[in-house]
């Protein structure tokens, strides 16, 4: 059972953050999924240029930093231990992430949190995200199948990367429609974790998806992300198994 609303707020200490990011997506789809006059798109165009601009002014965001100090890679960092969520937590991903990640303008509103020794979560996508008339993006639905797989490692305690995806279409994923989404540990072979996941809505199955995912040592990817520019903590003496071919995926760290 999803954990109640109050249990669900990402951990963010900048609401605005939160609201500045909600507002532009919803900006996003009703430009979009809505045909406005070339006078309101004029002024919209303005404003929002202005905006940017304003925006663009800021601070730009270390995610190394952000990595190597917050988040269960920062918690490793501090006691050498990875952590793990417990049964019926939110599962707090990447506040940035453009699937579920609360900070992102461009996020789809996932929301992730852990059953036994699964990851459930649940999305619904608007217009920004369509592909054929009234269904999603094909491609959009394959980037919800990683994120729901990569939510299952702080479930089960192990940090990975994407190695393969596979989704496979059964039937045309409605818009605007809650999907029930879950993700589970199908095989273990030594690194490589074989997980499968589905999304469904109304109890009817519309995509499954089956991956390839490939456990990292935490100290490896310590070295990966150590840079001059960003300074990282010393990390803990790693007792796991070093670096091999396949040590990082195609799409980064699922943290």
């Amino acid at each position: 059972m999803e954990p109640p609303i109050d249990n669900r707020a990402h951990p963010v200490a900048d609401e605005p953050a939160v609201r500045s990011a909600l507002a532009v997506r919803r900006l996003g789809h009703a430009v979009t999924g809505r045909v406005l006059d070339d006078a309101h798109l004029a002024d919209l165009a303005d404003a929002l240029e202005a905006l940017a601009e304003r925006a663009e002014g800021g601070e730009l965001f270390d995610k190394q930093r952000e990595m190597l100090t917050n988040g269960r890679l920062g918690r490793w960092l501090a006691t050498g231990e990875w952590p793990t969520v417990p049964d019926g937590d939110i599962i707090h991903f990447d506040t940035r992430s453009f699937v579920g990640g609360p900070l992102s303008a461009f996020g789809m509103g996932a929301r992730y949190w852990r059953e036994g020794d699964e990851a459930h979560g649940r999305v619904t996508l608007g217009p920004a995200y369509e592909g054929p008339p009234g269904r999603v993006h094909g491609g959009a639905l394959a980037a919800i199948f990683d994120e729901i797989m990569g939510a299952l490692l702080p479930a089960i305690g192990i940090m990975a990367f994407t190695g393969r995806l596979t989704v496979r279409y059964k039937r045309a994923t409605p818009l605007g429609v809650p999907l029930e989404l879950r993700s589970w540990l199908a095989s273990r072979q030594g690194r490589r974790l074989h997980l499968e996941a589905e999304a469904a809505a109304d109890g009817v199955v519309f995509a499954t998806a089956e991956s390839i995912f490939v456990e990292q040592d935490p100290a490896v990817l310590i070295d990966v992300l150590r840079s001059d520019a960003v300074p990282a903590p010393a990390a803990p003496a790693s007792t796991g198994p070093g670096p091999g071919p396949d040590a990082v995926g195609s799409d980064g760290p699922q943290l």
